[in-house]
């Protein structure tokens, strides 16, 4: 009988607090790359970084909530740099001439699980299944598929509002046999509205 009533309490608490979360986000975010460039033989250092909108829809459920987060970067600033001697200042150089002209945006959509831990904390983790770096220049467009596994924390200073930091390692679309490491970066704030 005991364990009837645990399981009763149980069940009726988590359906109490359950319900659907709409959670508007803005955040700055990095992306960096370190790469072998066949073209110039050398070790070259590509980041990004920007401004992101976008929002989460979920259901939650007393402390789990889960759905599916979009967010989307209109412009980035890119920067190439070198490690090595084997590439010249002049071919940086017109790299980021390059990079200053085009345009740089970034799309990221994929399914995630955020866990309340405490009052003032969550943990969070995802999957961006589309992790798209979409680069314009002289009315050409090309476009880079990838997906970004991240996890997060996020602090919930006052009611209503957490600061979020996440940490992503992107894998590309097209997958060599010993790929470079991309890593990406945020820092956000959001605003959960449950209804």
């Amino acid at each position: 009988m005991k364990l009837k009533i645990l399981l009763l309490s149980f069940l009726i608490s988590t359906t109490v607090r359950a319900g659907l979360v709409l959670e508007p986000v803005v955040g700055y975010g990095s992306i960096a790359q370190n790469s072998y460039n066949t073209a110039f033989d050398g070790y070259m250092n590509i980041s990004m970084t920007g401004l992101s909108f976008g929002g989460r829809v979920g259901y939650k459920n007393s402390i789990v909530t889960y759905g599916l987060r979009g967010m989307y970067s209109p412009s980035l600033e890119v920067e190439f740099s070198a490690d090595s001697s084997s590439i010249s200042a002049a071919t940086i150089r017109d790299q980021n001439n390059i990079a200053n002209i085009a345009d740089y945006s970034l799309l990221q959509i994929g399914p995630y699980l955020k866990i309340q831990s405490t009052d003032m904390v969550n943990v969070f983790f995802g999957i961006d299944v589309n992790y798209a770096v979409e680069v314009s220049l002289n009315d050409t467009t090309s476009e880079s598929d990838a997906t970004n596994v991240y996890v997060g924390v996020g602090i919930n200073p006052i009611s209503k509002l957490s600061l979020n930091f996440e940490l992503g390692y992107v894998i590309p679309e097209d997958v060599v046999a010993d790929p470079d490491p991309t890593v990406s970066a945020m820092l956000s704030a959001s605003v959960p509205i449950e209804f």
